[in-house]
């Protein structure tokens, strides 16, 4: 089941499985991983002087075997604390930051609030303190939080976009991205789609906003189709967009002849013999209500797909 909007931006993440898991659970922290690799360490030199006493009971402990046990255990123990580092570094990253803001800060006070579910009192924290937050990337990344919140998708995305100019490691956050999946297919404010696209794919390194754009390019939805063809072309995926099967949709959907006239051009321009069979279906359409029920209702068009047939079976004899 898809995450809601309050749960994207409160930290609930879904498992695999479809778990919801709160805040902080399954991620260790740093310190707590090097404490274990401490304990690990004092607990091999334990061992091994323990070994030592036990095989060589005449000869043990002397000052050599003292050195070569604490040597061998210095190699253990710098390659246990490494991994251990590694680890940690792994699981705490810069995108996570956010669950360990200063609740002392406005940032903080205001991660706080929204992470028990007020963010009514959030954004007060953050409103009365707007000056001192102008230039704090948490603080911006935790009003786009808000803002999200409060579905007020337009000035979430200005504060994520402000957020990411200050700190580009900030794409990483867990919530950002999850709040720019929700505007990107959630709403049919399709000004709104192309905007959080456009910072999606522009400002992070996430696969599944380029991915999800070059789907978005051939959706049923003319609409949405149409608003983020800029994005497409700005961001240059035109390249990965199957243009034969998006220009053949709005030839089939486009409202007006002219429109649907316009759509025979490109996919003349596509140059794919595949074509004609959507050209075809053009110049036979027939309207299904109204006034042009039963009749062709694409007369201003017909001559143009003829000739673009003509071309494409032409170059397919080539």
């Amino acid at each position: 089941m898809p995450m809601t909007p309050a749960e994207q931006v409160s930290g609930v993440t879904a498992t695999a499985d479809g778990e919801r898991r709160p805040p902080g659970v399954g991620r260790l922290a740093l310190p707590s991983r090097i404490k274990l690799q401490e304990y690990a360490l004092v607990g091999v030199v334990l061992v091994l002087v323990v070994i030592g006493a036990i095989l060589k009971p005449d000869t043990f402990p002397t000052a050599d075997n003292l050195r070569a046990i604490l040597t061998q255990a210095s190699v253990v123990g710098v390659l246990a604390i490494g991994i251990g580092v590694a680890g940690a570094m792994i699981t705490s990253s810069k995108g996570d930051d956010v669950a360990e803001l200063d609740p002392a800060t406005p940032a903080g006070a205001a991660n706080e609030a929204l992470q028990r579910g007020d963010p009514g009192r959030a954004l007060r924290i953050l409103e009365a303190n707007s000056a001192e937050i102008a230039n704090d990337a948490q603080a911006q990344l935790v009003l786009g939080h808000v803002r999200a919140a409060r579905n007020e998708g337009g000035l979430a995305l200005t504060a994520y976009e402000h957020a990411l100019v200050l700190d580009p490691s900030l794409e990483t956050n867990e919530k950002l991205r999850a709040g720019l999946y929700a505007m990107a297919g959630g709403t049919q404010d399709y000004e709104l789609v192309a905007r959080a696209f456009d910072l999606w794919v522009g400002r992070t390194l996430d696969p599944e906003a380029r991915r999800l754009l070059v789907r978005g390019a051939v959706s049923d939805d003319i609409a949405r189709r149409k608003a983020l063809r800029p994005v497409i072309e700005r961001r240059k995926l035109a390249d990965k967009v199957d243009w034969l099967k998006a220009y053949s949709l709005d030839l089939e959907q486009d409202v007006s002849c002219e429109a649907r006239r316009e759509a025979v051009s490109k996919l003349r321009g596509v140059g794919d013999i595949r074509a004609v069979e959507a050209l075809e279906r053009a110049i036979v359409k027939v309207g299904k209500s109204g006034v042009y029920r039963g009749k062709r209702i694409n007369g201003c068009l017909v001559e143009d797909a003829k000739a673009a047939i003509g071309y494409l079976r032409g170059l397919s004899q080539k």
